[in-house]
C-alpha cells in the first residue's frame, strides 16, 4: 500500500469513530481496522445526599407544587420541632448544672461527718471501729475521684472519635462517585 492509501484509510477511521455510536469502537489489531466492534457500557453513578430539619431545596418546592402551602407548614413543624428540642437541651443543661453544683457540698459534707464520726470513735476507745470508718471513708473518696476521672477521660475520647468519624462522613458526601 502506498502511503497515500494509509492516509486515506486512518482518516476514514478517525472519520468513522467521530459518528459512530457511543460505546462502539472498532477492535485495532496490528494498526489496521477489524470490521468487528466491540461494544463497552460505562455506567455513571451520581449520589446526592442532604441532611437537615426541612427537606432539600428541590423537594421542598416539590411539596409545595404538589400541595400549595405545604412548605410553609413544613417549615412551621421545623421551627417548632427546633424550639422544643432547644428547651429540652435547656432543661437537661440546667439539670446537669444544679446536680454538679450541689453535688460537690453534700459530698463534703458527708466526707466531714464521716471522718468526725471516725475520729471521734478512735478518741473514744473503739479503735477497730473508728479505724474501719475511716479507711473506708478514705477509700471511697478515692475511688470516686479515680472513677470521676476515668469516666471523664473516656467520655472525652468517645466524643473526639464522634467528631472525627463526622468529619470523615462530611468529606465522603461531598464527593460524586
Amino acid at each position: 500500500m502506498s502511503r497515500r492509501h494509509k492516509k486515506k484509510k486512518k482518516h476514514r477511521l478517525q472519520h468513522s469513530n467521530q459518528i459512530m455510536p457511543v460505546g462502539e469502537q472498532p477492535i485495532v489489531q496490528g494498526g489496521a481496522a477489524s470490521g468487528s466492534k466491540k461494544s463497552q457500557v460505562r455506567a455513571v453513578s451520581v449520589t446526592t445526599a442532604y441532611s437537615g430539619p426541612i427537606p432539600s431545596p428541590d423537594d421542598f418546592a416539590g411539596y409545595n407544587a404538589v400541595l400549595p402551602g405545604a412548605a410553609d407548614r413544613i417549615l412551621k413543624m421545623a421551627e417548632g420541632q427546633s424550639s422544643h428540642r432547644q428547651r429540652i437541651e435547656t432543661i437537661a443543661v440546667s439539670g446537669n448544672t444544679v446536680s454538679q453544683v450541689l453535688a460537690i457540698p453534700v459530698a463534703g459534707y458527708l466526707a466531714y461527718v464521716v471522718l468526725n464520726g471516725a475520729i471521734h470513735l478512735l478518741e473514744t476507745g473503739h479503735q477497730i471501729e473508728g479505724l474501719s470508718a475511716l479507711v473506708g471513708a478514705i477509700a471511697t473518696m478515692v475511688g470516686v475521684f479515680i472513677y470521676g476521672k476515668r469516666h471523664q477521660t473516656r467520655q472525652l475520647a468517645e466524643k473526639l472519635a464522634a467528631e472525627m468519624a463526622k468529619k470523615a462522613n462530611a468529606g465522603n458526601q461531598r464527593r460524586i462517585t
